[in-house]
């Protein structure tokens, strides 16, 4: 699916969190909260599920980009046009950190432990790539005058 803007008003704005956590091998607690935010931006369906807060208010003009996944438009970074907050994913840190994944896993596939790294490298890579072209598109799209 290709990467589309969808702007408008957005209503009917639904915030909830979820955390997760467990320890780690060291024994280290670790725990992660997520923001998923649910509304309509001009009547359709919207999710934007990010690691910090967001502001989305009832009435806010919003630009965001993203793409349509099961009827609903999930948003992968947006633009508030009434606040004027805009919220990117972490393009460059999802490109640079596969590339040294992909870097480690080529000379561990002589003993064949390369080949499971090499997959999630792939995989994270396709995401930052995903994120830059979202990010770049939102950069792109015209702001909304005389909000």
């Amino acid at each position: 699916m290709s990467l589309t803007i969808l702007t408008g008003k957005v209503s009917h704005v639904d915030h909830s969190t979820a955390t997760t956590g467990g320890t780690t091998a060291r024994g280290n607690l670790r725990i992660q909260t997520r923001h998923v935010w649910s509304f309509r931006l001009n009547n359709h369906p919207v999710t934007y599920t990010g690691l910090s807060t967001g502001s989305f208010g009832e009435g806010d003009e919003l630009t965001a980009a993203g793409q349509e996944r099961n009827g609903t438009f999930v948003i992968e970074s947006c633009r508030n046009e009434t606040t004027g907050a805009v919220y990117e994913r972490p393009a460059t840190l999802f490109c640079v950190l596969p590339g040294l994944i992909i870097a480690i896993s080529l000379p561990l596939m002589l003993v064949l432990v390369g080949f499971l790294i090499l997959p999630f490298g792939i995989y994270l890579l396709m995401k930052g790539l995903k994120y830059a072209k979202a990010n770049k598109l939102l950069r792109a799209a015209p702001r909304l005058v005389g909000v």
